[in-house]
């Protein structure tokens, strides 16, 4: 048996799409005890130091920010996980609201870090390879513009 670090970066796919201001959403399917999502407002795919996530870990869903490493809880509540849900952060401006299975989940949150809100890169978040993707797209703040989309099964 060997035992390998895994770093955060191994643990996201993004893209850079010249826009901060976005609907970033995907269909998840979890393996049991392990978190997918989305990351939005990323500053590097390589060393990513602030962001903001959102996800579900098959108990609760999650809105957590990252500002020089350093992780604060802006929601935590408990929903029923479902698999192929689609997990959705909104972020227009300094406000960013999250989404799963079509409900806003928790209240509007106010991010305004200047590491997080003018990043362009957006994208998927998971702790398990396992874990799997459909339908990823990043949309205007909108919801109404399609951004960028990847319809694959991973």
């Amino acid at each position: 048996m060997s035992l390998k670090d895994e770093t955060l970066s191994s643990q996201m796919a993004s893209v850079d799409i010249s826009e901060n201001d976005v609907t970033v959403q995907v269909e998840v399917t979890l393996v049991d005890r392990c978190s997918a999502g989305v990351i939005v407002c990323l500053d590097s795919a390589t060393v990513p130091a602030n962001f903001i996530i959102g996800y579900h870990d098959g108990t609760n869903v999650h809105l957590d920010k990252c500002v020089a490493g350093t992780y604060t809880s802006l929601i935590d509540t408990a929903v029923a996980y479902g698999a192929g849900q689609v997990v959705k952060v909104v972020k227009n401006g300094n406000t960013v609201q999250l989404f799963y299975n079509g409900v806003q989940r928790g209240a509007d949150q106010v991010v305004n870090d200047a590491g997080i809100i003018s990043n362009t890169k957006h994208g998927m978040f998971t702790t398990y390879s396992g874990n799997t993707f459909d339908d990823f797209a990043i949309l205007d703040a909108t919801g109404v513009t399609t951004l960028f989309s990847d319809d694959f099964n991973r």
